[in-house]
């Protein structure tokens, strides 16, 4: 239940990101930044548009971009909690009963027998990005 509510809050996050996105912000409007004293680089121009409608067009679509890279990232951090939050579990097994899981096996325990059986590897799964 807390994992399902975590990726929620990541798409619900991202979700509202995409909704600013197109929120125009006017210079005027913008906080005054104290100007460091190292002069900066003016940024040098990479692409210029042929048309408003061109770059109207762009900018929905690099919104989108960015906004999928919000989502990710949060689904990194949320992975290396989970990663964490395994190797804690790991950590208590070891520590309590003497026995390390190997990793990419499976396991399942006989309640009957009070046995731990190693039923064999984890399958590997193809990469969506070869199909």
């Amino acid at each position: 239940m807390k994992k399902w509510f975590v990726v929620f809050m990541v798409f619900a996050f991202s979700a509202s990101l995409g909704c600013f996105m197109n929120q125009v912000v006017y210079a005027k409007d913008a906080p005054k930044a104290v100007e460091p004293l190292v002069e900066k680089e003016e940024p040098k121009v990479v692409h210029k548009f042929k048309s408003m409608e061109d770059a109207q067009e762009f900018d929905k679509i690099f919104g989108e971009k960015q906004v999928s890279f919000i989502i990710i990232e949060g689904l990194h951090k949320y992975a290396l909690q989970e990663q964490k939050n395994l190797e804690e579990i790991d950590k208590q097994i070891e520590e309590k009963f003497g026995f390390n899981m190997k990793q990419g096996k499976m396991y399942r325990l006989d309640r009957q027998k009070l046995e731990m059986l190693e039923v064999g590897d984890i399958p590997k799964q193809d990469d969506p990005g070869q199909q």
